[in-house]
């Protein structure tokens, strides 16, 4: 018998127009005794449309009713849970297919999709396109999925580094997506994981495109589903996310109550609007040992401050702050006393005339 799960799981528009996002989850009903018709568990679904006249939508949302129509109906009739949801992904791309072909405002639509699906305790997933999934497994957070595009391509044959990748003009370019006449899908069902005290977060791309790694496992580890949800929300917002956000996270932990959200989002704003040198606040709020201290642009009232749990991010971006003004102050005196010496030049060369 699987442990019991928290969860919860939502999705904003983030910095676009429009949510061509889309989410859906299955949680079998069962009898008293646990028995069921296709196994005691849940599927999660993370899909991120893209292209064609407003059709990215359209194709994220055929990928979720999919599943969700048929996927009980696929298990009952004897099909396990990997062949079942690669069934239904295939339907998918070929509905997808279709309705592009009959319809040239959906011409090019596509979306990601990543399913994960839990039975008795033990999760398994299926992924194409970019969409990741994370776990914080036996207290280890790791990265589950890889990317389906060029940047992953490029840094798996060791052409560029992590750091270029994070700027790569072809960050976003997928090497894989739903709604192809020819679909790659990886099946990750030889490795599994149980969820029992461990914890895992699905998400589209709009998250981790403006919430560092450090900050998603962070709010795993430390928040309920929901206040994890919703603050990595928040955050990814306040860094002005250029994208649709999607986030499921899925807890495993008996008995999990979780910090303060209120006060674990304004540690990590503070942190963000220093990483970012003030960039989008005016201001910015520490909690140190006595009280909460607003600081102002001042770098010395910053770096003088005796910061309660100091983050070693903090520290690094400060010390970059300030090798920063060093260089512009020394660059203003190099221009001062250039300006110095061709006013000197000007004056003599007027005198001798």
């Amino acid at each position: 018998m699987s442990n019991k799960l928290s969860f919860f799981i939502d999705s904003h528009v983030g910095g676009r127009r429009q949510n061509e996002d889309n989410f859906g989850y299955i949680q079998e009903e069962v009898n008293e005794n646990l028995h069921s018709t296709w196994g005691y568990g849940s599927v999660f679904i993370v899909a991120d449309g893209m292209g064609g006249a407003n059709a990215g939508e359209v194709a994220s949302q055929i990928l979720v009713e999919t599943i969700q129509k048929s996927f009980g109906e696929k298990r009952a009739s004897g099909l396990a849970t990997h062949d079942a949801i690669h069934e239904l992904i295939l339907e998918a791309n070929s509905e997808i297919c279709r309705q592009a072909d009959a319809d040239p405002n959906k011409k090019g639509m596509g979306t990601t999709g990543l399913v994960v699906a839990i039975e008795h305790g033990i999760l398994s997933y299926v992924h194409v396109g970019d969409s990741r999934l994370y776990g914080i497994i036996d207290n280890k957070f790791q990265p589950l999925t890889a990317d389906h595009t060029v940047v992953q391509r490029l840094l798996n044959q060791g052409e560029i580094t992590k750091e270029e990748a994070k700027k790569h003009p072809k960050a976003h370019v997928l090497t894989r997506t739903i709604g192809r006449s020819r679909i790659e899908v990886d099946l990750n069902f030889h490795r599994t994981y149980q969820t029992r005290e461990n914890i895992f977060l699905l998400c589209s791309d709009g998250l981790y495109g403006a919430v560092s790694d450090e900050i998603i496992e962070q709010a795993m580890q430390r928040l309920t589903p929901k206040d994890a949800v919703e603050t990595l929300i928040s955050l990814a917002l306040s860094l002005r996310a250029s994208d649709n956000i999607t986030i499921a996270v899925i807890n495993g932990k008996e008995d999990f109550e979780g910090e303060n959200a209120y006060n674990f989002k304004m540690q990590y704003s503070s942190l963000m609007a220093v990483k970012n040198e003030f960039s989008t606040h005016d201001s910015i709020e520490f909690e140190t040992n006595s009280r909460t201290t607003k600081i102002d642009h001042n770098l010395g009232s910053i770096k003088n401050m005796k910061i309660k749990n100091k983050h070693p991010l903090i520290e690094q971006v400060l010390s970059q702050k300030e090798q920063k003004t060093i260089s512009n102050n020394n660059t203003l005196l190099l221009f001062l006393t250039i300006l110095a010496v061709l006013f000197t030049i000007a004056f003599v060369v007027q005198q001798s005339n």
